[in-house]
Formats: C-alpha cells, sequence, structure tokens
C-alpha cells in the first residue's frame, strides 16, 4: 500500500491522534493503514482492535481491505462496525439486564417494518396530529439527558409518547441503540472497564459527525482505561446535525485524551484542481485544498445550466457529456438535496432506457427480504467479482438476523464462505435453465430457503416468509409495469450494482463515494439552505447546508454539473452559486 509522508506520519504515531482529512486525501487508506499497524499491537494477545464508521459502506470497505492486505485470522482481532452495530452487539447485547425497561430483553425494531409504522401512527393519532409527520420520527436521536434532537415539527411529548410505547412493547429504535448503551456504560462503570480491557486501540472514522451521545460512551470509555484512540475527520464534512452531531466536539474531546493534532491531510487525490477551486471558494481552508492526484489538470471547468425539467437536463446536457469524456455510466452520479425530488428523475429516467441505481431506480422495495439476497447472487453470476460475492456473504447475515437463525455461525468463516457458494451454485444451475427473471426469482428463493433449512439455519416458517417476499416482489414489478417477461438475470443483477448505471444519491449518502461525473439538481434558495432554516435565521443550519453542497462538489473527480430550474418569482438558484467570489453565476 503506498502512503505519502503525511499519511506515514498519521499512521506510525504511537500516541492519541486527531487527522484532519481533506475530501479526497485517502483518509480511508490511511485508517486501514493504521488498523495494520495496530493489528501489530494485538495479534497473538487478549486485545482486539475497534475500528468505527458512519455507514455500512464503510465498514464493508474495510472489511475487503483487511481480507485484501490483512494476515490469515486477522478478522479475529478486528471489530469493524458502525457505531450503532457496536453498542447493539457489544454493549446492548450483553448487558441489557441492567436496564430497568428491558430486563426481559428487547427487539431491534427498523423504520422500515410495518409495527413500527403502526406505532407510530397510533402516537400521532392519539396526540391528535396529521399522519404526513410519520417521516420526521425517522431521524429523531437523544441528547445524554434523555430529550429528543428536535430537527422537525414533531413536539417533544409526541416523541417522548412513542418512545415509552416502544419500550412497553420491549422495542428499541436505532436512536436508542446509542442512548441505552450510553445509560449502561455511564451508570456502571464495570460495563465500560469492560470495554477498556477488551481494545487496546479504538480507531474512528468520520469523527466530525460524532454526536454529543456518542462523545459520551468514548468518554466513558477513556475514563476506565489505557485504550488508545485514532480519531479522522474534517469539520467542513460535518453534515448530519439533524442526528446530533457537532462538529466542534471533535477537538473537544482530542484535546481531553490528549490527542496529537499535527497531522492534516490537505492533499486532494480525487478531484481535478478547477473543481478544487470551485471547493475552495465554497468552503476555503487555510492551508487550502490542492489537488494532487491524476486529475489535477483534467481541463473541464465545473458548469451550470437552467432546465425545464431535471431529467430533460440529464439526458440532454449531462449524458452526452459522459460520453464526449468517455465516461462510463457506472462513473457518474445524479444528487439531490432530498430523496423524493430523485423519485420523480428516477422514474422518468428509467421509462426512457437510462440504467439508473439508487432511489427509484428498483421497481419493487429494497425491503422485501429475499430482494438483496436475489440481486447480489444475480450480480455475481453476471460479472463474476468478488466483491458481490462478499457482499452476498454480508447480506445472507442480515437476513439470517431478521429471521431469528436458529444456530450462530461465524460471519466471513469458511462454514459461511461454503453457504454463499452453496447459494450461488444453485442460483447459477437455475440460470442454466434458460429461466427469465422473474421465473428464477421464484424458483431462487425456493431454493435459497430450502439450502438455508437443510443446514438447520431457519425454520420451516421462516423459509415460507423467504419465498413470499420473492412473490410480493414480483406483484411490485407488475403493478410499477415493469415487463417481467422480458426481465433478465442481468437486469436483476444491476439493482445491486452501481458500476454499470449512473447512481442516484441524496448529498447525505453521498458522503464517502466518489465519481469520474456529477450531476448536482435542485441548487435552489429553499433547498439549498431549506426555506425553514432560511425562514427562522438558523445560522448554523444554513452554514452545514453550505457544507453539505460542499461534499458534494468534493465527490467529483472530472465533470461537475449544476443544474437549476429555468428562474420564475418562485424559484432561485441558491445563495451559494450566487453569492459573491464563488464564481459560478
Amino acid at each position: 500500500m503506498i502512503l505519502t509522508p503525511e499519511q506515514i506520519v498519521a499512521s506510525n504515531c504511537a500516541d492519541n491522534s486527531l487527522i484532519i482529512a481533506c475530501p479526497g486525501s485517502g483518509k480511508t487508506r490511511t485508517l486501514i493503514s493504521k488498523m495494520l499497524v495496530c493489528l501489530d499491537d494485538v495479534r497473538h494477545t487478549p486485545h482486539r482492535l475497534a475500528i468505527l464508521t458512519y455507514t455500512n459502506t464503510a465498514v464493508h470497505e474495510i472489511e475487503f481491505r483487511l481480507w485484501e492486505y490483512g494476515e490469515s485470522g486477522d478478522s479475529d482481532y478486528c471489530d469493524i462496525a458502525t457505531i450503532h452495530s457496536f453498542c447493539l452487539s457489544y454493549i446492548l447485547q450483553h448487558f441489557y439486564e441492567f436496564l430497568p425497561e428491558y430486563t426481559d430483553g428487547f427487539t431491534v425494531i427498523p423504520t422500515s417494518s410495518a409495527t413500527y409504522k403502526a406505532l407510530v401512527s397510533e402516537t400521532l393519532e392519539s396526540f391528535g396530529m396529521d399522519p404526513k409527520y410519520i417521516l420526521g420520527f425517522e431521524n429523531l436521536n437523544r441528547l445524554p439527558d434523555g430529550s429528543p434532537v428536535v430537527g422537525s415539527d414533531i413536539p417533544e411529548e409526541v416523541i417522548q409518547g412513542f418512545w415509552e410505547k416502544l419500550q412497553q412493547e420491549g422495542l428499541i429504535d436505532f436512536p436508542n441503540i446509542i442512548y441505552y448503551a450510553y445509560k449502561l456504560i455511564s451508570e456502571h462503570r464495570s460495563i465500560g472497564e469492560a470495554i477498556a480491557a477488551k481494545y487496546k486501540w479504538i480507531l474512528v472514522d468520520e469523527f466530525q459527525d460524532t454526536s454529543a451521545l456518542q462523545i459520551e460512551i468514548f468518554r466513558a470509555i477513556e475514563q476506565c482505561g489505557s485504550v488508545k484512540w485514532f480519531l479522522v475527520g474534517d469539520p467542513l464534512q460535518s453534515i448530519f446535525g439533524f442526528a446530533g452531531a457537532v462538529p466542534e466536539k471533535l477537538y473537544e474531546f482530542a484535546a481531553e485524551v490528549h490527542a496529537d493534532m499535527s497531522v492534516e491531510l490537505l492533499g486532494n487525490f480525487r478531484s481535478s484542481q478547477m473543481i478544487v477551486d470551485h471547493a475552495e471558494r465554497l468552503c476555503p481552508r487555510h492551508p487550502p485544498m490542492e489537488s494532487i492526484g491524476i486529475n489535477k489538470d483534467f481541463g473541464v471547468e465545473p458548469q451550470h445550466i437552467q432546465v425545464d425539467s431535471f431529467s430533460n437536463g440529464i439526458v440532454e446536457t449531462f449524458i452526452p457529456a459522459l460520453s464526449e469524456l468517455k465516461i462510463p455510466f457506472g462513473s457518474s452520479a445524479i444528487f439531490a438535496p432530498w430523496w423524493f425530488q430523485l423519485y420523480q428523475v428516477a422514474r422518468e429516467l428509467r421509462n426512457l432506457g437510462v440504467p439508473i441505481y439508487g432511489p427509484g431506480s428498483r421497481p419493487y422495495k429494497r425491503t422485501h427480504m429475499f430482494a438483496m439476497i436475489a440481486e447480489h447472487i444475480c450480480e455475481f453470476l453476471s460479472t463474476n467479482n468478488a466483491r458481490s460475492f462478499h457482499r452476498l456473504e454480508k447480506e445472507l447475515f442480515n437476513v439470517l438476523d431478521q429471521l431469528e437463525s436458529k444456530r450462530q455461525i461465524r460471519k466471513y468463516s469458511f462454514e459461511s464462505r461454503l453457504i454463499v457458494q452453496k447459494l450461488v451454485r444453485a442460483g447459477q444451475e437455475l440460470d442454466e435453465g434458460n429461466r427469465d427473471g422473474v421465473s428464477w426469482l421464484e424458483a431462487a428463493a425456493k431454493r435459497v430457503a430450502g439450502i438455508l433449512v437443510d443446514l438447520e439455519l431457519i425454520t420451516d416458517d421462516a423459509a415460507e416468509m423467504l419465498c413470499h417476499s420473492a412473490l410480493e416482489m414480483v406483484e411490485e414489478m407488475i403493478l410499477n409495469k415493469v415487463d417481467i417477461f422480458t426481465l433478465s438475470i442481468a437486469d436483476l443483477g444491476m439493482f445491486a450494482d452501481g458500476t454499470r448505471s449512473i447512481n442516484l444519491l441524496t448529498l447525505h449518502k453521498a458522503k464517502g463515494r466518489e465519481f469520474d461525473a456529477v450531476a448536482i439538481i435542485d441548487v435552489h434558495e429553499g433547498k439549498l439552505p431549506h426555506y425553514l432554516d432560511i425562514k427562522a435565521h438558523d445560522l448554523a443550519r444554513i452554514e452545514e447546508s453550505r457544507r453539505l453542497f460542499y461534499v458534494g462538489i468534493t465527490r467529483a473527480r472530472k465533470y461537475l454539473l449544476y443544474m437549476t430550474k429555468r428562474p420564475d418569482w418562485n424559484t432561485q438558484p441558491s445563495r451559494f452559486l450566487r453569492e459573491e467570489g464563488l464564481g459560478i453565476l
């Protein structure tokens, strides 16, 4: 693994350290390098490493790199997880009996489940509130004192009423994983001591998006032992204030643990200098970020266009630019401030035959239990890509968790890989029967369910649920007017693989990603920044919108397109495009 001098210094620092890393500076490479160095400290000892990231995508990337660069058995010394997964697996599931609210156990309930939505609806009805507020519950979070981080129009008493309802049912939602882990570790020092004794190093990625509640968990661990900390972050990429992120905490906690803050990664390996210049005008650094990668001298200036519809702009400007610059669809992306803006674009592009990946690209819900297993099997059959095999293994464990597997098997073990090979072989045998995509889907669900039953991993009832989910996928495709008779296995695989399609992402979801070409749509005042923040004169939220736009800009390697509607009395380009010095409008 080739590293810059700054990355080498960061990786080899023996003490606590905070690394400020600009976009495209190779922070993931640095984190992986540090993980490999730290493994030398823990191999053949009782200690382990914890590597905490913000997204499951980052978890998958680090797991894959560990498999690629590490030694055999290194995964036994590493717990690679999101902070929520870490708190669930290593705190809540081990010590829940100390919580008076959950002495008899608990069940984590995802926001996508019918039970969750029913409980939200019941809560809203009991408080006389409109059902439209149901979407606001998906972004709830808590402060250390238990009060909610209110980022919506939902009154605090309604949120507390909802959480009480969950508690009565023995359920825990996403934000309460962190909250109850904090309660346990703050009220029972022995739990903090157990965590501190287990880990010699804790590596934390995207530290700028750590919430006050998460910081308190880290603080409790720090006070209980001699854990060493490696923190990586960038205040200019802090974009999750609605989830309780406080970028100032990055420096505060680093100072508490006496972290070395001397190393900054300011060389951008990703973007052209022209794109970097736009980012610097929006959010200047001192010293400035500089392009140092192979795209440094790519000579295409970022472009702004005004359109009647975003799909027309994509077809008439973005796709021709991809063709002219010889950029494949899979290396391109469309970003929007909010997910619902992508759905309309996705429908229109799908109807035009443009291959897309992301919100609205699937003709069925991603949450169907068999969807991701089927997609990753088809992806592997279509591409023979080792990453798709790895993703299928990961998804298998997610499904087994949902189906409450009858016995536990170790993730990424020889046994688990053997099971995945059986599933892939079954899919291949069905494919050799020249089935269309829908026939394959129904047959594959039965075959996969049968394999898992034979291996005593799931019950017959769970197998029936898996098969039923495949039938629901077909029903949704028919409702969405998909020609199911021409749907191929390659089409199903494409839904799991963004490498052959234009990727659709919200600006928040774009964090941690990069593409040769990026189109940012709906860059309007009232969207970036949001009209409620403008109305409230909320300067902190407006500045967070600026950072969100900055994140979008810095995902692009070669070509960047800003897209707005033709201006009228109600639609004006964002201030971030118009303000003096940015040089865009």
